[in-house]
């Protein structure tokens, strides 16, 4: 650890690699305090922030929010051995499910390169129940939840074919997606394939435009599309949401 056990908010800021703002935020939201505010109103942090902060950054690595953080930081008698602990543990989870879902990702990009075919269920190795409980949880407070049951209620009735079927086509229209990257998202082409997206998400749920340009921003958002898509292609995040944002407005809805 560093010698000094005192910190200017810029030395805390360039140790942990985050913004002088985010600390400046964190204290007006009452997550990170400075350990003291000297008379010319500097910032000074001392080795308890430095552990404080390094805890935030383990919980938002693991996709906490702010507000869970602060929760569980403000617990009585915190035990900050045990939290690492508990840390390790889900770091080590996390990474075991990371290496699968990078494995799942260089099978899709060698099939849709053309050296083998993946197996419908190999695309989506990876993607835990727990994992889909958290996308779901994710939808829920972004959209209506309703139609998130909905989701899993058309998935779950649907048989063993059925399935195969239904996301052998999703596998088909992204597929055709990649290859028109080259186009650009206003293309004709491009943008009668995001029809045939929309009406592709349809099958799980009655997706509206506001709602599908809703999903398209998660695209850019959620960091495990985000790498999902990135991984088939560099630029597929960013393209399927400008497609989908073209197509929406072309409809008349607009973020």
């Amino acid at each position: 650890m560093h010698k000094t056990e005192s910190y200017t908010i810029k030395q805390l800021a360039d140790l942990a690699g985050i913004s002088i703002r985010t600390l400046h935020y964190y204290d007006q939201i009452g997550l990170i305090k400075p350990e003291r505010i000297a008379e010319n109103g500097y910032r000074h942090y001392g080795k308890q922030q430095l552990l404080l902060l390094q805890q935030v950054l383990f919980f938002r690595e693991l996709d906490f929010s702010l507000n869970q953080i602060k929760n569980i930081l403000n617990t009585p008698a915190l035990d900050l051995v045990k939290l690492l602990q508990t840390h390790k543990q889900s770091l080590k989870a996390k990474t075991e499910r990371l290496t699968q879902l990078i494995d799942t990702i260089d099978k899709t990009i060698k099939t849709l390169e053309g050296e083998f075919e993946m197996k419908e269920t190999e695309f989506f190795q990876g993607f835990s129940e727990e994992k889909q409980a958290e996308y779901q949880k994710y939808a829920e407070e972004h959209w209506d939840r309703k139609l998130v049951n909905q989701s899993s209620q058309r998935w779950n009735k649907l048989t063993n074919d059925e399935k195969r079927t239904l996301l052998a086509e999703g596998e088909r229209i992204t597929k055709e997606i990649v290859k028109s990257i080259p186009l650009g998202p206003s293309d004709p082409q491009v943008q009668s394939l995001v029809t045939e997206w929309h009406a592709y998400i349809n099958r799980f749920y009655d997706c509206s435009f506001k709602i599908l340009l809703g999903l398209a921003k998660g695209y850019t958002e959620h960091p495990d599309f985000i790498t999902f898509y990135r991984k088939i292609h560099p630029e597929m995040p960013e393209f399927l949401y400008n497609a989908i944002k073209i197509y929406c407005s072309a409809h008349g809805v607009n973020e």
